[in-house]
């Protein structure tokens, strides 16, 4: 999937705007080109969807639109019984 919009020289809302409504769509997304991608939102992947790096590609969380975290999510290295 091309993503125009999602860039090293663009702003972490525009990336994180990007990448989203391409996991949106589903399928495998590959980001190939290297460079420092900020992100200044949490991305929501749905079922079916996975993201691919290629070498020398970073995503680097930043706050332009203010601090933001993730809640709600449990991490287990173990399957629950």
């Amino acid at each position: 999937m091309d993503l125009p919009d999602f860039s090293p020289d663009a702003s972490g809302i525009a990336n994180a705007r990007a990448l989203q409504h391409a996991v949106d769509q589903g399928g495998t997304i590959r980001i190939t080109r290297p460079g420092v991608y900020r992100l200044a939102a949490t991305i929501y992947l749905g079922s079916h969807t996975s993201l691919c790096f290629g070498p020398g590609v970073i995503i680097q969380k930043t706050d332009e639109a203010g601090p933001f975290t993730l809640t709600g999510l449990k991490f287990s290295s173990h399957p629950e019984s």
